[in-house]
């Protein structure tokens, strides 16, 4: 059965979440956790004050488990004990382990007091992500529309600083998009690519909001481009073998699939890309 449009749809806003954790020259997010900024990495960590834990704690209604509260209270105790080059770092993970624990909007406003404790920009755009991520999660609408705002009041701050700062303006885009104004997300991204027209993130992000507007074969060109740069990607492989199905082009889709299989070790995602590829050679 050949994919549809809706369920392209589908599959294109499941990408925000990836795209948030994408392509971070400055940032501090990193696939195995939360490193502290390159600047500082062989400097002392400046000292800072250490971050309100309760306003992170009090940020769901949903209670931690107990397990999740002791490994909290040993790494924040280990944070507060820590020496003062270990200390940034030590905070940093707290951070994560709230990602962990899938409570992102806590991660969110403990990367932030960090980020003001130590006047950090880069850590500044990663609480920034971060509440975007939280803002993907959020089921009830206050909600959404509050990690939103405060998503975007972060990137804009970070924006101020580095005007510079293509990575930040290609993840404030995305926040206009899923506001009521997505021409002017659309619009940053051009700004973006007319600056850098091989710069990743604005290229994956223009390819994604075809796909979701059902633009496949503007899509197909941003992948294609993509592919070029990054030969070896398994994820836009993917999403070009999704858009040239999409077209039609299943000859075309089964390539694109079969490399996309060959550049991915993960087993999830090859089960899931082995799934796709079996549906274009049932069709």
């Amino acid at each position: 059965m050949a994919i549809n449009g809706k369920q392209i749809a589908l599959i294109a806003a499941g990408i925000v979440l990836v795209v948030i954790l994408f392509n971070l020259p400055k940032a501090v997010v990193k696939k195995d956790g939360v490193a502290a900024p390159a600047a500082n990495r062989d400097k002392p960590a400046p000292s800072f004050t250490a971050p309100t834990t309760s306003l992170a704690d009090s940020s769901h209604t949903k209670p931690f488990t107990s397990a999740q509260k002791a490994e909290l209270v040993a790494l924040k105790n280990k944070a507060s004990n820590s020496s003062p080059n270990n200390s940034l770092a030590s905070h940093l993970k707290v951070a994560e382990k709230y990602k962990a624990f899938s409570r992102y909007d806590s991660a969110a406003i403990y990367l932030e007091q960090i980020a003001r404790n130590t006047n950090s920009t880069p850590i500044l755009e990663a609480a920034g992500e971060t509440y975007f991520e939280a803002f993907t999660l959020a089921i009830k609408e206050e909600k959404r529309k509050a990690m939103l705002d405060k998503c975007q009041t972060l990137l804009q701050e970070v924006l101020t600083k580095e005007p510079a700062n293509l990575s930040a303006k290609s993840k404030l885009a995305m926040t206009y998009v899923e506001s009521p104004n997505p021409m002017q997300g659309i619009a940053l991204l051009r700004e973006v690519i007319a600056k850098d027209p091989d710069n990743e993130l604005a290229l994956f992000n223009l390819g994604q909001l075809s796909m979701r507007s059902q633009q496949f074969d503007k899509a197909v060109g941003r992948f294609e481009k993509l592919i070029s740069l990054h030969p070896k990607d398994s994820r836009y492989h993917y999403y070009l073998g999704q858009c040239q199905h999409a077209l039609k082009k299943d000859t075309e889709a089964k390539d694109s699939f079969k490399k996309a299989l060959q550049f991915n070790t993960d087993p999830t995602a090859q089960s899931s890309i082995e799934e796709a590829l079996k549906e274009v050679e049932n069709h």
